[in-house]
C-alpha cells in the first residue's frame, strides 16, 4: 500500500517542480514591455542576494507588475508597473511606503503570481 502512495505522489511531484520552467505558460504569456524590463532588472540588479523576484498581481486597472528591491537594500523603493510598463506607485522605500495610491485611491493588490525569481 505504501508503495503505491509514493507512485501515485511522483506525477504531483514533477508537476509542482516542473511549473517554474522557461516554457511556463505565464512566463511566456507576458507583456514584451515586463519581460523588457525583467531582463534589465536581472542585468542592472543591485541584489546580490537570490531574493530578487518580479510578482504580477490582480488590481482594478488590471494586471501590475511588482519589481522587488526591497530586499536589496532597506531604502530602496519596490516600482508597480501596469501592462503598458507606465509607473503606478512606489512601495517601500526609507519611508515605508505600504499603500499603493492611484487617483486617491488604494489600489487592491490580490491573487499574487511570482513570474520571475533570481
Amino acid at each position: 500500500m505504501k508503495n503505491w502512495i509514493f507512485l501515485l505522489s511522483i506525477p504531483a511531484f514533477l508537476t509542482t517542480f516542473s511549473s517554474c520552467e522557461e516554457n511556463d505558460p505565464l512566463v511566456s504569456s507576458l507583456p514584451a514591455c515586463i519581460e523588457q524590463k525583467i531582463e534589465e532588472y536581472k542585468s542592472a540588479s543591485a541584489c546580490a542576494q537570490d531574493s530578487a523576484r518580479v510578482t504580477r498581481f490582480n488590481s482594478q486597472i488590471g494586471y501590475v507588475y511588482l519589481f522587488s528591491y526591497d530586499y536589496c537594500c532597506c531604502d530602496y523603493t519596490s516600482p508597480i508597473l501596469d501592462s503598458a510598463c507606465n509607473g503606478v506607485c512606489f512601495l517601500g522605500g526609507i519611508a515605508g511606503q505600504t499603500k499603493c495610491l492611484v487617483n486617491n485611491m488604494e489600489l487592491d493588490l490580490s491573487s499574487p503570481v511570482v513570474v520571475w525569481k533570481k
